[in-house]
């Protein structure tokens, strides 16, 4: 594995903010600067699913964003490839703002990242079979017909799909067989990133172990980086390099995968890691969150569930290195 989580500087005409990875220029690169998505919830209050944050991937390297429900996780993966626009904030791939593309740029671009929906079933054309949807984007991206058949029968055999499941409408297939034409979709026009939004969420437990093993054996035998989001630090631990922790729209942990791990500092991150499911069920731990009314707050975001804060909590902090390639956003490890 590269080398990829040592601390840099890079300037340009939208921030002067010090960058926690490494820069090299000859990789392609995403870095997202002071991003903030909100929602509006009425005229006044508004839902930030980001608040101003930093992120940064570069090829050769998996990147697992972890967080519950409704931490932002999938919002940033949609602002990456330009779903959703942001409120406030850029996000650069290989140094020019995406918004800035022109339409041969965007193309290329949608050519080089690719996204994997959580849900199979609403992310697949009813109406279509199973090869007209692989067709597609070879469509799109005119890629020459003589070679679409070669490219499905391809990527059919890498998801390890029969061709008699090119003749099948999505209904008739079972979830395990869609998720896996989903994955073929996205890897068809060879893309170098691919952003897997809980990809396992919709599966029974005996699919998921599958389909996992199934991206390891893609990432071993393509030059593709993964962007795993997930709540399950299991997954993110078997396939990611490094690891973000979000909560409700900011960044509060991120490192390389075993420093977070073994050695969480922030008390969320402690959270996350002690409710995983037990080997033994009757050790399983129970955590009960107050409801959040607040909407917008001053303070450590998570102020109002921590057990271990402090009066300087109700001050926001910053991500600041407190370990090499090891960065919290907590004033209990900056004190």
């Amino acid at each position: 594995m590269i080398n990829a989580f040592t601390d840099h500087g890079i300037k340009n005409k939208y921030s002067n903010l010090n960058f926690f990875l490494s820069y090299n220029n000859k990789m392609n690169k995403f870095e997202v600067l002071k991003a903030s998505k909100f929602f509006l919830i009425n005229k006044k209050e508004k839902y930030y699913a980001l608040k101003n944050i930093d992120f940064f991937w570069e090829e050769g390297v998996d990147v697992g964003i972890v967080g519950e429900t409704g931490s932002g996780k999938s919002t940033l993966g949609k602002v990456l490839i330009g779903i959703l626009p942001l409120d406030k904030g850029s996000v650069f791939f290989n140094g020019k703002n995406i918004k800035e593309f022109s339409k041969s740029e965007e193309k290329q671009f949608r050519k080089m990242v690719q996204m994997v929906f959580q849900n199979p079933t609403a992310s697949l054309n009813p109406l279509h079979k199973v090869k007209e949807i692989l067709k597609e984007p070879l469509k799109i991206h005119k890629i020459k017909k003589s070679d679409w058949d070669k490219k499905i029968y391809l990527i059919l055999e890498k998801v390890k799909l029969l061709k008699e499941n090119l003749e099948s409408f999505p209904n008739e297939l079972s979830g395990g067989q869609r998720q896996r034409v989903l994955i073929a979709r996205s890897l068809i026009l060879e893309p170098e990133f691919l952003i897997l939004d809980e990809p396992l969420s919709a599966l029974d437990l005996s699919i998921q172990a599958e389909i996992i093993n199934l991206l390891k054996e893609l990432k071993n035998g393509l030059k593709i980086s993964y962007l795993l989001i997930s709540h399950d630090l299991d997954v993110v631990s078997f396939l990611c390099d490094y690891v973000y922790v979000f909560y409700r729209g900011y960044i509060l942990e991120k490192g390389e995968k075993e420093k977070i791990l073994k050695n969480p500092l922030h008390p969320y991150t402690k959270y996350l890691l002690d409710s995983r499911p037990p080997k033994n069920p009757r050790e399983r731990k129970v955590f009960s969150f107050e409801e959040e009314k607040e909407i917008e707050r001053n303070g450590c975001v998570f102020l109002n569930q921590c057990k271990e804060f402090l009066e300087k909590c109700k001050e926001e902090p910053v991500l600041q290195e407190v370990e090499k390639n090891h960065f919290v956003s907590c004033y209990k490890w900056q004190i």
